[in-house]
């Protein structure tokens, strides 16, 4: 999915920054940007479990302290 999304003819966040108009970059062709949607990824996946853990340690917390 994420290779489909990144794509730099097809992919559907060229497409966005085409629509707006704004030259899509070539993704995983040049390491710039590569670097780019690596971090993108990451963040992506990333987050949603630091939330979580986040989430877990304030219900940790006793309520009698706030």
């Amino acid at each position: 999915a994420w290779k489909y999304m990144f794509n730099a003819q097809y992919g559907i966040i060229n497409q966005a920054l085409r629509a707006i108009g704004l030259p899509g970059p070539v993704w995983l062709g040049q390491s710039d940007w590569a670097l780019v949607a690596v971090v993108v990824v990451n963040v992506w996946l990333g987050v949603p479990f630091m939330m979580v853990a986040l989430l877990g340690g304030l219900q940790a917390i006793p309520g009698d302290l706030y």
